[in-house]
């Protein structure tokens, strides 16, 4: 439902669109990874394996040619513009609308695309996916997620609520306590950024007594 008629308005997406797009889909990430509300949306969709509901929706306009030519020209044109209205209400030009739209189902044209759409629909997720790569890579949210996580799937990732919980960071660590003003600052023990990854290398290496590697070492 959230997609209907995507065709017309989701290529390309505005910026507003795609905000908007990202916060529909927020409350369902949350519901099904059982993470906190502050977790970043990048995180859960990577955890959940789900592409970006933007991407999809520019994706799937992409299979519709004609409604991209009706776009462009309500992109074009000063004097259209789009309202909604209760549909069947007795609006003359709506019901117009109606009569035309049954006929051409019934008497248009058949419009025959040279290769297969099952091929494009792959063809389209299979960029889908790359995009959504290069947007996890150059991103600045979900940092914890991708030092764990670096390539984004279209499955989810097996993991139970506790799991999720330290790999978005949402524990007893330093970055989490700092950025609640639980503490003073967001370093462990060792010294460095206290992310759930660093602490968990840093106490590893405490346990077992190793020595933390020099960074003037040749390397062979």
């Amino acid at each position: 439902m959230v997609l209907h008629g995507v065709a017309v308005f989701a290529y390309p997406l505005s910026a507003r669109e795609a905000r908007l797009l990202n916060s529909i889909r927020l409350t369902f990430l949350l519901n099904i990874t059982g993470a906190y509300y502050t977790t970043p949306t990048v995180a859960l969709r990577i955890i959940t394996g789900i592409l970006p509901l933007p991407l999809k929706a520019e994706m799937e306009a992409l299979l519709s040619p004609i409604a991209q030519d009706i776009q462009q020209i309500l992109h074009n044109s000063t004097t259209i513009t789009l309202a909604w209205i209760k549909a069947h209400d007795g609006t003359p030009g709506n019901e117009a609308a109606v009569i035309l739209a049954k006929q051409i189902a019934s008497k248009g044209q058949h419009i025959y695309i040279p290769i297969p759409r099952s091929y494009l629909k792959k063809r389209l997720g299979e960029i889908s996916i790359k995009q959504w790569q290069i947007q996890l890579d150059a991103g600045e949210t979900g940092r914890n997620i991708y030092q764990i996580q670096l390539k984004v799937q279209t499955t989810p990732i097996p993991w139970q609520r506790s799991k999720i919980h330290f790999a978005t960071g949402h524990v007893l660590f330093p970055t989490h306590l700092h950025r609640f003003h639980l503490k003073s600052t967001d370093h462990c023990g060792s010294g460095e950024q206290g992310s759930p990854i660093n602490c968990e290398r840093s106490a590893l290496a405490s346990s077992y007594h190793l020595a933390k590697p020099t960074t003037d070492l040749i390397q062979l």
